[in-house]
């Protein structure tokens, strides 16, 4: 019996053809901007939580029906090979959390332009007969793939990219705070922009007509400037403001209004950010990632909230976030049992003997850390508080590097939001760390994902 016979009960398989260069449908496939403009059913919008377009990476996203029901999602990508194919797992949470499939997406270019196959493979013909008859999967893929050839017609015939992200947030901050927080740039400058980015101009006149310039520094070392103006500024209130970010060389991108409500909630505050793109000012210009990093930016102001000191001494953190796909429950597990927690870590090349591991406020953990060149690493670490599920708090004490450790574990689509600070006793030692320290911790949480099996 060949593979198409065996699986055949348990697939749907739609194509279509576009005319349209390959390497442009793979991008709106990919590119979360175009991804946000198309996705889904007739009727249904997307907003995208993250998505990294790589082995091993996630996509999260929630998906709004007609009818107001909110269909959450994940993926994560097993193949990426440009621009001819994605493979991927994808799931739901909720009331569709035991629904999952594989999805194969193909490419192929033909004379007249790309053929799209799309092959979503289900563990049982039970399943596959579920979400056909209950979700309507086969018509909705169908109108899915029209609404695609509609968004890849328009791109072609130079039509504006609207893109738009709107979401809210809560903070355990009174609402003057983090006001002041969006307004002052003596704490913009803590928060602004994505991961791994830092503002070394920041100007903000919290004023109607006010002047905005933010430069934005990548990794890289790359400075990436936006330029703006306040349009409305009601203190505690409300805040409007349009921005033109500019690419390396200065050329405006593409012009984008925020609008940003502050409400109390309790002894919290609830913010609604609604960010339009109202024009693009370079043709051609890919939106990447816009809601992505609007996410990064406001989980970076959420650490500087609930963490004041880092206000007040800033540059000693070394903050890495990673969405893992696991319960929460089980990925705190793996950073509390030892004999998971041997076997992952430590960079790449790494492994552990652990001597002491006494899983308490106070209590010790000494281990000694063996290098790819059998060199071996004594580390002294103290446990300072252990909140089971949602976080620990891990003293390093050293002679070269002592630091405070603090792992928080949070619910997520599709897993549990990690995320992995370091803190210094002083911005000067952190910066020796930085460079290798962050790569170090990547490849920490990638092992973690191995001996949880994700990878």
């Amino acid at each position: 019996m060949d593979r198409a016979t065996d699986t055949a009960d348990r697939e749907i398989v739609l194509s279509r053809s576009f005319a349209a260069p390959r390497e442009l449908v793979f991008a709106v496939w990919t590119d979360p901007q175009h991804v946000g403009n198309w996705w889904g059913p007739a009727g249904f919008t997307t907003t995208i939580h993250t998505m990294d377009v790589r082995p091993g990476g996630m996509w999260t996203y929630t998906m709004h029906g007609p009818d107001g029901t909110d269909y959450e999602n994940w993926v994560r990508y097993l193949v990426v090979d440009r621009p001819s194919r994605l493979v991927y797992d994808h799931g739901g949470a909720g009331a569709t959390a035991d629904i999952s499939f594989q999805v194969t997406v193909d490419f192929t270019a033909t004379p007249d332009g790309t053929t799209v196959t799309m092959r979503s493979l289900f563990p049982t013909a039970a399943m596959r007969d579920l979400v056909v008859q209950r979700y309507g999967a086969i018509e909705g893929g169908r109108q899915h793939l029209a609404r695609l050839g509609e968004h890849v017609a328009a791109v072609q015939a130079g039509a504006p990219l609207r893109g738009h992200a709107r979401f809210t947030r809560r903070f355990a901050a009174p609402r003057r705070m983090v006001f002041a927080a969006w307004t002052d740039p003596a704490h913009l400058v803590h928060w602004w922009g994505p991961h791994g980015f830092t503002s070394p101009q920041c100007i903000f006149e919290a004023r109607v007509g006010g002047r905005i310039r933010i430069d934005m520094r990548a990794p890289d070392g790359g400075v990436y400037p936006m330029i703006g103006e306040v349009r409305v500024c009601e203190p505690d209130r409300r805040l409007v403001f349009v921005a033109y970010p500019e690419d390396g060389q200065g050329v405006r991108q593409f012009e984008v209004v925020n609008s940003i409500d502050f409400a109390d909630d309790g002894a919290g505050t609830v913010i609604t950010v609604d960010t339009q793109v109202t024009a693009l000012t370079t043709a051609q210009v890919p939106l990447e990632g816009m809601q992505i990093g609007w996410n990064q930016s406001v989980a970076r102001l959420e650490d500087l909230l609930h963490d004041p000191e880092a206000i007040r001494h800033p540059g000693r953190d070394i903050v890495t976030v990673r969405l893992v796909h696991a319960a929460r429950s089980r990925v705190f597990a793996a950073w509390t049992d030892p004999e998971q927690l041997r076997r992952w870590w430590g960079p790449a090349g790494f492994s552990n003997t652990f001597h002491v591991f006494d899983l308490r406020p106070g209590g010790d953990w000494r281990f000694t850390m063996h290098g790819p060149d059998g060199t071996g690493y004594p580390n002294h670490c103290v446990f300072a508080a252990i909140r089971p599920d949602e976080q620990l708090v891990i003293d390093h004490i050293g002679e070269m590097h002592a630091f405070e450790i603090l792992a928080s574990f949070l619910d997520c689509a599709g897993g549990t939001l990690v995320r992995f600070r370091m803190r210094f006793d002083d911005a000067a030692e952190c910066a020796k760390v930085r460079t290798y320290a962050e790569p170090a911790n990547e490849e920490n949480l990638d092992r973690l994902e191995a001996v949880l099996g994700l990878r």
